[in-house]
């Protein structure tokens, strides 16, 4: 498939917040993908179900990966927490459609909902969804409790993911927060091991200042 750069998509005039936190409500309504359209593009379309459709199945190449991702992706925290009462049913069929959509970035974390997303995650990805997506989740970030980085705890962390997400690999593993207590070298070092052991294929950092990500460059590349 044809990758294509974002730079083309530029006279949509996307907003990258409203998909992360308006994804999973615009896909609720039965007239979704035109209520999506014309929310988010500014000046008018004739052929907005068309131009949606297309607009999903392009695919751009994600940071240093050979990861070919939508150019719209699913967080999926507010399913799990924050917005009111989770659904699982409606959450599931939610990311079910997405998927089927061409929308293939799903985001998770362990801290969102305590797990229970990485959970819905597992339940959604039966019957084949899962080879259908590219997934994201995370790990340090404890709530209330701080956060942790410790190679122990990165391997520990990981085990428990994959295990609520019913998959044996992670697409691409995020540190959730940096832990200052612990320098980042270890903590990624410690994911280069899960790496090596085909529990996780990339790595990231969320919210790291630019000499943290330079650090954790040099120990392995961030994608």
């Amino acid at each position: 498939m044809r990758r294509t750069k974002l730079t083309e998509f530029k006279a949509l005039e996307m907003d990258a917040t409203f998909f992360q936190t308006n994804w999973a409500q615009s896909l609720k309504s039965a007239h979704w993908q035109k209520d999506l359209l014309t929310t988010v593009i500014i000046g008018s379309v004739t052929d907005t179900s068309s131009l949606v459709g297309n607009f999903l199945l392009k695919k751009i190449e994600l940071g240093h990966s050979d990861l070919e991702v939508g150019v719209v992706g699913l967080g999926c925290m507010g399913m799990s927490t924050a917005y009111g009462s989770p659904n699982d049913k409606e959450s599931i069929a939610t990311i079910q459609e997405a998927l089927d959509n061409g929308c293939n970035l799903i985001d998770s974390s362990d801290a969102y909902g305590n797990g229970h997303n990485e959970e819905l995650l597992g339940k959604a990805f039966k019957e084949g969804y899962r080879e259908k997506a590219v997934l994201i989740s995370k790990f340090g970030n404890l709530g209330e409790r701080g956060v942790l980085g410790t190679p122990k705890y990165v391997m520990e962390a990981c085990e428990k993911s994959l295990a609520r997400l019913q998959t044996d690999v992670i697409d691409l593993y995020f540190v959730h927060r940096i832990d200052p207590n612990v320098p980042i070298e270890d903590t990624i070092g410690a994911m280069v091991v899960l790496k090596e052991q085909g529990k996780i294929r990339y790595i990231g950092l969320s919210e790291a200042a630019m000499g943290t990500l330079r650090r954790a460059h040099a120990i392995h590349p961030i994608t």
